[in-house]
């Protein structure tokens, strides 16, 4: 194969053939926003739309 491991495992785009849209975030569950994605997961539906809605309005207010 003509990719790193490092790639591979990380889903980082390279150059070529080979290459794909990279549509994945990955992060440490102890950060800021690893908390906040946690939080988001334990919420009920009505809850995620309401803080998506919350931060559609705080980009608008920016």
């Amino acid at each position: 194969m003509d990719i790193s491991p490092y790639e591979l495992l990380s889903g980082a785009e390279h150059i070529g053939t080979r290459s794909r849209d990279n549509q994945t975030y990955v992060f440490a569950k102890d950060t800021e926003l690893g908390m906040v994605v946690e939080t988001y997961q334990q919420l009920d539906y009505k809850q995620q739309k309401r803080l998506l809605g919350y931060m559609d309005a705080l980009k608008m207010n920016n």
